[in-house]
């Protein structure tokens, strides 16, 4: 083979592993052994595939008493592929409990106005801090 040719075919080779592992990504809910139930999954893509709110759908059961739900940060690879530096970085925030839950409420004059959410036993009224 011509040089330009095994180029083309690298080429055309790569593509089709981006395209499997992106499909992967998409369908992975849908497969045996997905350990979430799909409808609590969010596809983000970038730059995790996953937001999982483990629990969610059961506490919208009117029946569910005091459902707790779980965040799942989740990112789906194929093959031999790692996670990238930035996903690293992502997963380690989340080990130190580098996250926070915040409201942003739009005012009438349209600004915003940013509050980390606590629990309502610590903060009163909406449960944001001022």
């Amino acid at each position: 083979r011509s040089e330009v040719a095994q180029t083309r075919l690298n080429t055309v080779n790569a593509s089709r592993a981006v395209l499997k592992g992106k499909m992967a990504e998409q369908i992975a809910p849908l497969l045996p052994g997905f350990a979430y139930w799909p409808s609590d999954a969010r596809f983000l893509g970038d730059p995790v595939d996953y937001v999982v709110f483990d629990g969610y759908s059961a506490s919208k059961d009117e029946a569910a008493d005091d459902q707790s739900i779980e965040l799942v940060i989740l990112d789906i690879k194929r093959g031999k592929s790692m996670l990238t530096r930035e996903q690293r970085r992502i997963a380690d925030a989340v080990a130190a409990g580098r996250v926070r839950f915040e409201v942003v409420r739009v005012l009438a004059d349209g600004t915003v106005r940013t509050r980390v959410w606590r629990p309502q036993h610590e903060m009163g009224d909406y449960g944001c801090e001022t």
